[in-house]
């Protein structure tokens, strides 16, 4: 009456201890039954014989497996701990390392220009005219004044992140169950953070010619100078150090002593070399270049590193920036601060925050202050 695939499906998932005939004739008298109590309510189903039938079954199925696995395979070497359980994870999460944003450290912020403006513009008085002996019968020299003005744009840097409610609930869960050291609004805000000050810093030094931004190494009224000694072992080291005064005496010299640049950095390869390679080889105190420099110059007494001094010359040389560290030397334009975010807005089940940085470039009022020198740089 069934066959043995039908026994299988009918009962516990696998092949029964009755046999298929047995089974059959079993139900049957089961189904008779039941029939009967349909018509007859005083008509008890499980009559004796069929509670023998049942009793039976029951006898005959003890120890079948149920489901997908028997009873009998459940044994202490199965293992007592789950997958993970034994596996320790530490709390700090560890995050992408990324150089440090030299303009906002080297360089004066100038937090003057207000939000929302779209320019920035500075004006210069010059003053011109002769002086001379009087003498009777001979006109009096004049003196005169005139005013210039330079404008330069402010642009602004936008980006964004966000996630649903169910992300954050994911992350506030996780949390509480310690599987998760972090706080997800927390992490993307500082990845965007840290982005948009890496982005503006790139438009301070290098500039952002496709919306008219200056920055330091494109700036138009900079003083640059090749320097034909290269600042590696090819050169004798006195004859580095030559050129290292003369690039910081530069602007002094040339302005009759006006400007005073007290700041000096350098790419890693040219600093490292200058630390590391001893100024004269007649000199028994080992005094390295940059050492014995920085001893004896009258004004500058650090030299920074600045990665983004590298390869910056028209012949992929290294910079060497000298500059006056106040206000007037060079200053960055960042209205509103180095970064802002706005607060999260709602859109069905989603949040979205949005960021901005003002950007106006770099300033140099007097540019005459500072100096770009291009050297070759040690090799590696």
């Amino acid at each position: 009456m069934f066959s043995d695939a039908t026994v299988f499906d009918c009962r516990t998932g696998a092949p029964s201890r009755i046999s298929p005939e047995v089974l059959g004739y079993m139900h049957a008298q089961i189904t008779r039954q039941r029939e009967m109590a349909r018509h007859d309510s005083n008509v008890n189903v499980l009559e004796p014989w069929t509670q023998a039938c049942a009793a039976m079954i029951t006898a005959a199925m003890a120890g079948v497996p149920t489901g997908d696995q028997r009873r009998d395979a459940f044994t202490p070497q199965a293992g007592l701990y789950m997958a993970r359980d034994l596996e320790y994870v530490y709390d700090e999460v560890l995050r992408e390392p990324f150089p440090q944003p030299n303009a906002l450290r080297l360089f004066t912020q100038d937090s003057s220009v207000p939000v929302g403006a779209e320019s920035h513009t500075v004006r210069r008085l010059y003053q011109e005219g002769e002086v001379g002996w009087y003498k009777d019968g001979t006109a009096v020299k004049r003196v005169d004044i005139a005013q210039r003005e330079m404008t330069f744009p402010v642009k602004y840097a936008t980006t964004s992140f966000g996630y649903s409610i169910f992300q954050r609930m994911n992350a506030q869960f996780a949390q509480s169950r310690g599987t998760a050291s972090f706080d997800m609004h927390g992490e993307k805000m500082r990845a965007a953070r840290e982005m948009m000050i890496e982005f503006n810093n790139r438009a301070w030094w290098y500039g952002a010619p496709q919306v008219g931004l200056f920055g330091v190494v494109n700036y138009p009224w900079l003083p640059k100078k090749a320097i034909a000694t290269a600042f590696n072992e090819t050169s004798d080291p006195r004859d580095i150090l030559h050129e290292l005064n003369r690039l910081a005496d530069f602007p002094h010299e040339q302005s009759n002593t006006v400007f005073q640049p007290d700041r000096m950095a350098c790419s890693p390869a040219v600093r490292n070399y200058l630390f590391t390679t001893p100024w004269s080889p007649l000199d028994s105190s080992g005094k390295t270049i940059g050492k014995y420099f920085l001893e004896n110059h009258a004004r500058i007494t650090a030299i920074d590193e600045a990665y983004e001094l590298a390869g910056v010359g028209p012949n992929n040389e290294d910079g060497i920036l000298v500059w006056m560290g106040n206000r007037n030397g060079i200053a960055i334009v960042a209205p509103g601060g180095a970064f802002n975010a706005l607060p999260p807005q709602e859109v069905k089940f989603d949040l979205e925050i949005n960021c901005w940085a003002g950007n106006g470039g770099v300033l140099m009022r007097d540019a005459g202050a500072n100096v770009l020198g291009y050297v070759t740089p040690p090799t590696t």
